[in-house]
């Protein structure tokens, strides 16, 4: 278990937000599920699965105090009622690192289509298209003989 790096910490942010949209977007509605992804995706992280994180997280999060921001002292209160420190720890480190996330979404990509999806569509299509002219092409040669052009020279003009 490696303690992330401020540098780890934001290289996994970024790849959590475009690992978030790109699931978004696989949905009916990527804008309307985008926070349940988000939720699903933090909720499951190592970084608040596991103590060890906790502390790290709040240190490189640029929103430590989300979890106060977003549900108020009460809560916060309640984290630390129910679960000690460590549960208190968690929740911090779960509302920090879903702002940070949540700050790096582009949510516009979430109305875009899908460059990659479109391009493999693309591909798919041409070799088809060249695989059916080459199938043609086969069937042609199959029935006829081979013919070799013969080479003509030019006419003189006078």
């Amino acid at each position: 278990m490696n303690i992330p790096t401020e540098q780890d910490y934001w290289t996994e942010v970024r790849e959590l937000a475009e690992t978030v949209v790109s699931e978004a977007r696989e949905r009916d509605n990527p804008s309307e599920e985008v926070h349940d992804v988000l939720h699903e995706r933090i909720d499951g992280h190592q970084w608040v699965i596991y103590n060890a994180y906790h502390l790290p997280v709040l240190m490189h999060s640029r929103n430590d105090e989300a979890l106060v921001n977003e549900c108020g002292t009460e809560q916060a209160g309640e984290a630390l009622r129910s679960g000690g420190l460590s549960g208190l720890h968690m929740a911090l480190a779960f509302w920090a690192l879903r702002a940070d996330v949540s700050e790096a979404i582009d949510f516009a990509a979430l109305e875009e289509p899908d460059e990659d999806d479109e391009d493999d569509e693309d591909d798919e299509d041409d070799e088809d298209d060249e695989d059916d002219e080459d199938d043609e092409d086969d069937e042609d040669d199959e029935d006829e003989p081979v013919e070799t052009p013969a080479t003509e020279t030019p006419a003189e003009t006078p």
